[in-house]
């Protein structure tokens, strides 16, 4: 049997997968490239391809930020 924490831990990097690729899905959607998106949020190529790789975790604010850039609601980025 698995620990609680454990399980929490799980969910937690499965979200974030589930999110850069949902990410990566609209950004795909607008022809973007990951250069051409991370120009948008002043960040770099790389960090792009970790949030879509699912390897970083997000704030709240920057999703939201992510959402806006994509324009697309939320929502459909995090969906799990």
């Amino acid at each position: 049997m698995y620990s609680k924490k454990y399980l929490i831990l799980y969910n937690i990097i499965m979200n974030s997968k589930i999110l850069g690729r949902n990410i990566q899905r609209e950004r795909l959607r607008l022809g973007l490239s990951q250069e051409a998106f991370a120009s948008m949020l002043g960040v770099t190529g790389s960090y792009i391809g970790k949030i879509e790789s699912g390897t970083i975790e997000l704030s709240l604010s920057k999703i939201q930020e992510i959402s806006a850039v994509l324009k697309v609601d939320i929502n459909n980025l995090t969906k799990f």
